[in-house]
């Protein structure tokens, strides 16, 4: 849905970093959906609890995020962040 193979996208040059930037936008806005209804449902939760609720809209907007990212997003909504 929002990955194209590396060899499909030329990023080595103005034209492919131009191509890409329609698919990047389409994953960030959907990335956005998913933590601000995580955010809206679960501010102050569970960390634990937090980061499924991430896996789960992750999910649904058809995205892979990696762990880290998913583990550090659920921390800052949680509240346990420094």
């Amino acid at each position: 849905m929002y990955r194209k193979n590396e060899s499909e996208l030329n990023v080595s040059s103005a034209d492919g970093y131009d191509e890409a930037m329609p698919e990047v936008r389409e994953y960030v806005a959907a990335y956005q959906r998913a933590l601000e209804r995580v955010r809206a449902s679960h501010h102050g939760r569970p960390m634990g609890e937090v980061r499924r609720a991430l896996l789960e809209e992750f999910e649904a907007e058809g995205l892979q995020v990696w762990s880290e990212v998913v583990t550090d997003a659920a921390r800052i909504i949680a509240g346990d962040a420094d």
